[in-house]
């Protein structure tokens, strides 16, 4: 879609729009509440220390995000710009601007549809941390989807904040082509807000990030072939990879999986942390039990025995009607700081609230049968 400057469309309006340098802010904007609080915060956390450092805030609606950011003294960003596609949001953002005291921030407002303002042929050098929020996970993918291997690198950080929370869509949104091939996460924070969760996401862009992300735990699995009786035990650190690897999806997979395929999980056992030594010693003792039922009903003895002890958790995922929320517990806890406690807290009574809305979920779903 065509972008429109807003500056243009206000001053044929009979509005003005002033770009100047920051001042503390308006006394209505000081409590943004904790949700734009944690957003601002992951905005100016480890931002890119570029000279012309952007930030932008799509879907802004009100421009308060670019403001709060301004007003702190940590504030990195030369400029920042205010994108909706909606004229009326456009309208209401300048509004807001024209109600600082003069000179307001240097913030510019645009009408146009999520980042395509900023891509070719825009001919800038800008480097732009991308603020999403306020829209649901299919709205922010869409948004991201025209980024390019050339065109990410021109957005060093992503914060997105989408509003439905349940752990199938973050996962939805974790899982995105676009995220996994150019940025890798950073940094989580929750909060909850009237008995709904907010999550702030902050991605880095793989080829800037200034920090590796965490080492990830691994797994002992077992996997079962559905064309034949055949089972597999292996150890890996990446699941959902190594399992595309045995079917055959990717390169890789052991040559023993060939016969088998396709093969579905059966169960995991978890616990082992970074310690691939120790996972791997339990494969060896799991794979000296013959046969799928004595691999099964032998399980719970070989985690009671195993040395060093470890507290290691058996899930399995045959019975399991859906496993969204401990996915979303693999995937998050690493990256959500050890001393924020109010996001530690935050999290774990999330994933109590979503567990539950699964089980109801899962009735639902056997009533309709």
């Amino acid at each position: 879609m065509k972008s429109i400057a807003i500056t243009v469309m206000l001053l044929l309006l009979g509005r003005r729009v002033s770009t100047f340098s920051a001042q503390p802010p308006h006394p209505s904007f000081s409590s943004l509440g904790k949700r734009l609080e944690n957003i601002r915060d992951l905005a100016l956390l480890d931002a890119p220390t570029y000279t012309s450092n952007v930030l932008v805030d799509v879907c802004s609606d009100h421009a308060l995000l670019p403001i709060a950011v301004h007003a702190s003294l940590q504030n990195p960003f030369s400029r920042s710009i205010a994108i909706d596609i909606s004229l009326n949001a456009c309208v209401s953002a300048s509004s807001t601007l024209e109600t600082l005291p003069h000179p307001p921030p240097p913030i510019s407002i645009i009408q146009g549809d999520g980042l395509l303002p900023l891509l070719p042929p825009s001919h800038n050098n800008d480097s732009h941390t991308v603020v999403i929020a306020g829209v649901g996970v299919n709205t922010i993918l869409d948004i991201l989807s025209p980024l390019q291997t050339k065109t990410a690198t021109k957005f060093p950080k992503l914060i997105l904040s989408p509003t439905k929370t349940r752990s199938r869509n973050l996962l939805k949104l974790l899982s995105s082509p676009t995220l996994l091939k150019h940025y890798q996460l950073q940094t989580v924070k929750i909060n909850d807000e009237r008995s709904r969760y907010y999550f702030a996401l902050s991605f880095e862009h793989k080829k800037t990030a200034t920090k590796q992300s965490p080492p990830k735990p691994y797994v002992v699995y077992l996997l079962k072939s559905i064309s034949n009786t055949h089972t597999y035990i292996g150890t890996t650190n990446d699941l959902p990879r190594r399992l595309r690897q045995h079917n055959g999806e990717l390169a890789g997979g052991a040559k023993s999986t060939h016969s088998g395929r396709p093969w579905i999980i059966s169960h995991t056992v978890s616990g082992f942390k970074t310690s691939r030594s120790s996972a791997t010693s339990f494969e060896h003792s799991w794979k000296k039990q013959q046969g799928y039922e004595n691999r099964i009903s032998n399980l719970s003895h070989l985690t009671d025995d195993h040395s060093p002890p470890l507290p290691l958790t058996i899930r399995d995922h045959l019975n399991t009607k859906s496993n969204f929320s401990d996915q979303i517990e693999e995937r998050i806890t690493p990256y959500i700081h050890p001393e924020d406690a109010e996001s530690q807290r935050e999290f774990a009574n999330y994933l109590e609230f979503d567990r539950r809305w699964e089980t109801l979920d899962s009735k639902v779903i056997e009533s309709q049968k």
